[in-house]
């Protein structure tokens, strides 16, 4: 699952296979370190890998891998729900608290965020900096100026406090 408002850095995809083989793909796995996580304390970490970090809690859904099984189980939540129940399901809990609680809260979160969200204006972020990444890489750090800057200049000012 992965925001149309995310940016990966272009060694993901490498970070992803090796937090894969630590877990053996059996829980989800996320490149994000969210500030908007940490800010509400919703996650407790439980463990330390090579190449991450074992958590309990929320992941937050800007990027998350997930295995076949965990796809199939929420291909089947939904279509077992009409779009008017999805509606009203998420109207308090955001889609991927909906999607998490269907496989558990273990996670694997990579030592770095190898993704930043740009999400501006969207449904959970209203602010520039109400979730960013933390701990970014070093490419994402240099990528990421350049775009927000371009974002300044196509949005109200009002987001960018």
């Amino acid at each position: 699952m992965c925001d149309n408002d995310a940016f990966h850095d272009p060694d993901f995809m490498n970070q992803l296979k090796l937090l894969n083989e630590e877990c053996s793909g059996k829980i989800p796995i996320t490149l994000y370190r969210s500030s908007f996580i940490k800010k509400c304390n919703a996650f407790s970490v439980i463990g330390q890998t090579k190449y991450g970090e074992l958590r309990s809690g929320l992941f937050g859904g800007v990027s998350v891998f997930l295995n076949k099984k965990q796809i199939i189980k929420i291909n089947n939540e939904l279509l077992n729900c009409s779009e008017e129940e999805w509606s009203i399901k998420t109207k308090n809990t955001a889609w991927d608290s909906q999607y998490q609680r269907l496989f558990g809260r273990k996670f694997l979160v990579s030592k770095n965020s190898y993704e930043e969200h740009f999400g501006v204006t969207g449904a959970n972020q209203v602010h520039k900096t109400s979730d960013t990444a933390l701990e970014p890489t070093e490419y994402l750090k240099e990528k990421s100026s350049k775009i927000w800057s371009d974002l300044e200049n196509i949005y109200d000012k009002k987001y960018f406090v």
